[in-house]
């Protein structure tokens, strides 16, 4: 069994740092009334999360070794 996730085995970083900033958009968003989904959010608020899920790929990978 492969104990590690797949933030430390993905290849595709750009791909799961995407994924991750969309879910992180709409965790921001509950119980604020607004229910824009991120793909309307405007591309600063676009490129805002990536970085900040990238940011978290990276913090993760280097907790982990």
């Amino acid at each position: 069994m492969n104990d590690r996730c797949r933030i430390c085995t993905t290849n595709d970083l750009d791909r799961l740092a995407a994924e991750i900033a969309e879910k992180m958009w709409a965790y921001a968003a509950k119980g604020t009334g607004d229910d824009a989904p991120f793909e309307k959010a405007g591309a600063h608020w676009e490129i805002t999360f990536r970085q900040y899920a990238r940011a978290f790929i990276d913090v993760v990978r280097s907790s982990h070794g």
